[in-house]
């Protein structure tokens, strides 16, 4: 049986750690059927399922929750990481995309924190996990993640040029700190 990852803080991580963790049994990661919208509804608005494009080094959003798309001003279903941001807050793509993928590659869970500038032009702080999904029951190439924002922090003048985070292996329960700025294909 593998260990449990540790999840601590607020935002309903913990309780969606713990989901994700029940939902994968003694697997690595779960399987995208494993998953039951039912069971999430108090996190759908927050909710994000992306699918790896490995041609394109990207990732397109299967479902994006409503108060994510309220905040960030845009609907994202259907588009791409580079799609949605790449022109509005370059940085924070390149970040997120090296994020999602060594949260597959290496199959651990992710919590970050930063900020990321809006569709309609405002900063905001979050706090994102990131789970690891197959759809296939063999290659890891989903992700199954949550992010919480802090609020509009308005435009500074020296925006965040990294996405921190730590990489949290479910194998083991070890926090591996790493920050998660630049983008291998």
């Amino acid at each position: 049986i593998h260990d449990r990852p540790e999840i601590p803080g607020d935002n309903g991580f913990g309780d969606l750690a713990e989901y994700w963790n029940i939902a994968r049994g003694h697997r690595d990661v779960p399987r995208r059927s494993d998953i039951d919208p039912i069971d999430l509804k108090p996190h759908l608005g927050s909710l994000f399922i992306t699918e790896e494009v490995p041609e394109r080094c990207d990732f397109r959003f299967r479902l994006i929750g409503t108060h994510l798309t309220e905040r960030y001003g845009v609907e994202l279903t259907g588009l791409t990481m580079r799609q949605s941001f790449f022109d509005v807050d370059q940085k924070f793509c390149e970040a997120a995309i090296a994020s999602m993928s060594r949260t597959l590659e290496e199959g651990v869970v992710f919590r970050g924190r930063g900020a990321i500038f809006s569709a309609r032009g405002f900063q905001m702080k979050f706090e994102v996990l990131q789970l690891p999904l197959s759809s296939d029951g063999h290659r890891t190439d989903m992700v199954l993640g949550k992010w919480a924002y802090a609020g509009h922090i308005g435009i500074p003048s020296c925006p965040y040029d990294r996405y921190a985070g730590s990489i949290i292996d479910p194998g083991t329960s070890h926090n591996l700190s790493r920050q998660c700025t630049k983008i291998q294909c």
